[in-house]
């Protein structure tokens, strides 16, 4: 009787795990590419909006977060438990929560090396474009709203992609826009492509001219800012190649 007991309690936790789990994957999967840490800001903040609490993808994500977290727990617990009675089947629970979880912290960085791969040849093809004058901003297309800021000591231009390059980047009201970011004597010294853009958050692959340039010291004001930036999460690629994501707010 405790045997069938038992192996019933498993297969129930077995079965919530696999449910859980695959539902917080999809809803994963509706944020990217933006980081883990995003979504779990996205998430809490939802709670902020009461009128469209169960509108938004946030509040579904971090209910079913809590759900999932105390499924987790169970599964330690029982594999604790069971392992000698059950041996590796005990296990089978925890393996699969262990294995989201995983997933959840990292699925983004096979989206963004997909979208880095893909496109590496022609957003190279416009560095080239900017190193060599071809592409080159003038000041009517300079973020002005920068000047009177003492501490910002670069300065920033949008500028539109040609035709057949406007996919490599989301930026802008129509996409297609990228910004070059130069110091204060306009040599350029980051080129941003926007692979998102919302009102207060961006994720971008970014080109260093100057492998030494320190990111996070040019990332203010590359958004729609208000009053300051936050780097949720940078990943180096390569030496010249990183990718943010950025809270602007």
């Amino acid at each position: 009787m405790i045997k069938v007991d038992l192996h019933k309690q498993q297969i129930i936790l077995l079965n919530l795990s696999l449910l859980t789990s695959v539902i917080l994957l999809f809803l994963r999967w509706s944020f990217l590419p933006h980081s883990a840490q995003y979504t779990l800001l996205y998430s809490l903040n939802s709670f902020k909006s009461i009128n469209n609490l169960f509108g938004d993808k946030g509040t579904y994500f971090l209910l079913l977060s809590i759900v999932f977290i105390t499924l987790s727990l169970l599964s330690v617990q029982y594999f604790l438990k069971e392992f000698k009675r059950y041996k590796y089947k005990a296990f089978l629970p925890f393996l699969i929560n262990l294995f989201t979880i995983i997933v959840l912290l990292f699925m983004h960085k096979a989206v963004i090396l997909q979208d880095f791969n893909a496109h590496l040849g022609e957003r190279e093809a416009i560095v080239t474009m900017i190193k060599s004058g071809t592409l080159k901003p003038d000041e009517s297309q300079r973020i002005k709203r920068l000047d009177n800021l003492s501490h910002v000591l670069h300065k920033i231009y949008k500028v539109q992609l040609p035709s057949q390059y406007t996919h490599l980047s989301r930026g802008g009201n129509k996409g297609g826009e990228i910004n070059i970011i130069t110091n204060q004597n306009n040599l350029n010294k980051i080129i941003v492509f926007f692979t998102s853009v919302d009102e207060v958050n961006y994720t971008a692959l970014l080109y260093r001219i100057n492998t030494f340039t320190p990111i996070e010291n040019y990332l203010f004001g590359v958004g729609d800012l208000k009053s300051y930036a936050w780097l949720l999460e940078a990943k180096q690629i390569n030496d010249h190649w990183s990718w943010v994501d950025v809270v602007e707010k």
